[in-house]
């Protein structure tokens, strides 16, 4: 039954975000724009090392600040580095897949941006080998990279 719920339990970015900002929302704990991204960074990268799976479709790029999905940043850039208040209806992320995600979003979202920068940045990580002192400056990292350099 898990592994038919992991298999089905793939995620646009935006669909993720939406998700992750009505939680937060919610919970009277709203997050920026930055925060969103490091969450949905360690989203995938806890289902790439746990199940071997992508939970999200999009790819991550190497930006300045650490992995972000192209679409999600422009869907929420204009925020800056307030708080993104939206709330959405008809968000539907199987209960399997939310047991996961939520005490990871709920741990996350109570961290400063910059300490989650500073995660993402860590020297031989998978943002650092592709970035490369902005030499890979919105390259995709390769889900692989993600598995052998963040396990």
């Amino acid at each position: 039954m898990e592994e038919r719920i992991l298999k089905e339990g793939i995620y646009t970015g935006i669909q993720l975000s939406k998700y992750i900002i009505n939680k937060c929302t919610n919970d009277r704990q709203p997050i920026s724009n930055l925060q969103l991204q490091k969450i949905l960074f360690n989203l995938q990268k806890y289902f790439i090392i746990n199940y071997d799976k992508k939970l999200i479709t999009d790819d991550f790029e190497a930006w300045p600040y650490g992995p972000v999905i192209r679409e999600v940043y422009a869907e929420y850039c204009s925020y800056g580095s307030m708080t993104i208040n939206e709330k959405y209806n008809h968000i539907s992320i199987n209960s399997s897949i939310r047991s996961k995600i939520d005490p990871i979003i709920s741990r996350l979202r109570k961290r400063q941006p910059w300490d989650l920068v500073e995660d993402t940045h860590r020297p031989g990580g998978a943002w650092d080998t592709i970035y490369k002192n902005g030499a890979g400056n919105k390259k995709i990292i390769p889900v692989c990279l993600i598995k052998e350099k963040e396990n």
